[in-house]
């Protein structure tokens, strides 16, 4: 299920190779392309703008502008090593979104990345080598474990409660794989040497939950 308003979504997962395709054929300036990028990726800009501290009428101008200059952009990207399409999409974003407070009041905020500020916070906001390492260390969890740590540290940030209504465990039990979870997913990043700007990798958020 897609989270409107974040960043990298399991569904993004599952689609990968479908979204290098797509940015092929924004280069080849297809319309239907351009079309098919801005049903898939307007409103979740908009939201994740929104998300952010933008108002209403702010996030949509800006979303649709970034709309159509990333999907022109996307002559200039290429397929890299560890990162794809997708990473380079949201690094554009995020590129956009500091840019547009700086071109108001010169203040830019600062974004933990697709990650809470309780789990890992990387200094370089479009690091894209910092961000495939992320998304390799969520490729080798289990399918179960990297599902816990996009719901709960990916920007979402679902309660435990919710995360077990999703998975189907109560929310005591789903803490505890949560944990377990997260020391698996810290311990990956701490020894990939991609994540060079990393900053501070600390503990799983806490909160307590009925037994």
């Amino acid at each position: 299920m897609k989270e409107v308003g974040d960043a990298m979504t399991p569904e993004d997962q599952d689609n990968r190779e479908r979204y290098e395709e797509l940015a092929g054929r924004l280069a080849n300036l297809e319309p239907e392309a351009f079309r098919e990028f801005a049903d898939d990726f307007g409103r979740r800009f908009e939201a994740w703008f929104r998300k952010r501290g933008l108002n209403a009428a702010d996030a949509e101008a800006l979303a649709t502008t970034c709309v159509t200059e990333i999907s022109l952009a996307a002559v200039r990207y290429r397929r890299g090593r560890g990162h794809g399409f997708l990473l380079w999409v949201w690094a554009e974003i995020r590129r956009r979104w500091s840019a547009w407070f700086a071109s108001r009041d010169g203040a830019i905020p600062t974004d933990p990345i697709i990650l809470n500020a309780a789990a890992v916070q990387i200094e370089v906001e479009h690091d894209l080598e910092a961000l495939a390492a992320v998304d390799d260390a969520l490729g080798r969890l289990s399918p179960e474990d990297s599902q816990i740590i996009r719901l709960r540290d990916l920007g979402v940030q679902l309660s435990y409660e919710e995360i077990g209504e999703r998975i189907g465990v109560k929310p005591a039990a789903c803490r505890e794989r949560h944990i377990r979870a997260f020391k698996r997913f810290r311990a990956l990043l701490e020894q990939d040497p991609r994540c060079r700007h990393l900053r501070e990798v600390g503990k799983p958020s806490e909160e307590k939950v009925e037994t």
